[in-house]
C-alpha cells in the first residue's frame, strides 16, 4: 500500500506525528467492533482512539501486503523520517498548498476542540506536556454563539 495513504490516515485519523507513523508496529493497533485504537510507546506512552471516519482506512492498511511488523512498509526503512516525508510531499505537491503530517494532525486537534472533547483528554492523547499548541490553533476553532457559551459555562446539559 502506498505511503501517501498511510500518512493522511494516521495523521488525520489518529493524530500521529511523522516519527510515530514511521515507527508504528502492527501490534500497536487494536481493531475491534468498538473501534480502532493505537498505542504509542516510548517517551510519551498513550493510547489514542481513531476517528470513526478513518477506521476503515486503518483496517485496510493492516490488511495490505506486505504489512508484517511495521504499518509503514518500505524496502528500506528511512533513517530520517521527517526528511523522508518532507521530500516525498515536496515531490508530489501540486500548487503551493499540500497536506503535511502536522496540518493533518492539527485538523484532528481542531475537530476535537470543536466537538468539545475534554482538553485534558486531548493533551493525554497527543502526548504533550503543555497547552501551548492550543493557543496556536485557537484561531481555527469556531467560537460558539453567545447562547451556546451560556449553556457551556453554566454547565447545563446540551439541548
Amino acid at each position: 500500500m502506498s505511503d501517501w495513504i498511510i500518512r493522511p490516515t494516521l495523521a488525520a485519523g489518529c493524530a500521529r506525528t511523522t516519527a510515530e507513523i514511521m515507527h508504528l508496529k502492527v501490534e500497536d493497533v487494536d481493531s475491534t467492533a468498538g473501534g480502532v485504537t493505537i498505542t504509542v510507546t516510548g517517551a510519551s506512552p498513550r493510547t489514542v482512539v481513531c476517528l470513526a471516519d478513518w477506521e476503515d482506512d486503518v483496517r485496510r492498511l493492516l490488511d495490505g501486503p506486505p504489512v508484517l511488523d511495521y504499518v509503514f512498509v518500505k524496502d528500506e526503512r528511512p533513517s530520517n523520517a521527517v526528511a523522508y516525508v518532507n521530500k516525498f510531499l515536496n515531490s508530489t505537491a501540486k500548487g503551493r498548498e499540500f497536506p503535511t503530517v502536522e496540518r493533518l494532525r492539527s485538523t484532528w486537534i481542531v475537530g476535537h476542540l470543536e466537538a468539545r472533547t475534554p482538553i485534558v483528554a486531548l493533551v493525554e492523547a497527543l502526548g504533550v506536556k503543555t497547552f501551548s499548541m492550543f493557543k496556536r490553533l485557537a484561531p481555527f476553532v469556531r467560537m460558539p454563539e453567545a447562547a451556546e457559551l451560556q449553556v457551556l459555562f453554566r454547565g447545563e446539559p446540551p439541548p
